[in-house]
């Protein structure tokens, strides 16, 4: 008896048929995680691409090549980070975790005073009484 499933799958368009339909059925279930592959691949060509580059420009090896590269890459992004941690400066009040280890807890209402109720940014809703 003949496996027409084997002999079917043996041939290469229904092989590819498959790994296609494959492929894009998980896309469609990872598609929130998209858009970071899209970076990932953007990212990764552009090391790639400037490797391959040096590489051929200075006659090294291309694994050194992407090697310094690499090194580079991290050696800029970790000044950029270095160098940005302190343009930002958030005051006490704008930050709860910050306000509570410098200054100790934020003051309390008396006890017997109504609480107010928070409202959403952006809502021109007047408060409920």
């Amino acid at each position: 008896m003949r496996d027409r499933v084997s002999e079917f799958f043996s041939e290469k368009t229904p092989k590819r048929a498959l790994a296609l339909l494959v492929f894009l059925l998980l896309i469609l279930l990872f598609r929130k995680l998209f858009v970071l592959l899209a970076f990932f691949v953007a990212f990764e060509r552009m090391l790639f691409w400037s490797a391959g580059l040096m590489a051929r420009r200075f006659k090294m090896g291309r694994a050194a090549a992407l090697g310094l590269v690499l090194t580079a890459t991290a050696i800029v992004l970790g000044l950029t980070a270095w160098l940005s941690a302190g343009a930002v400066e958030i005051s006490p009040n704008q930050s709860p975790v910050i306000r509570d280890r410098r200054h100790g807890p934020a003051p309390t209402r008396a006890a017997g005073a109504a609480q107010p109720r928070p409202r959403c940014a952006g809502s021109s809703a007047p408060r409920p009484a």
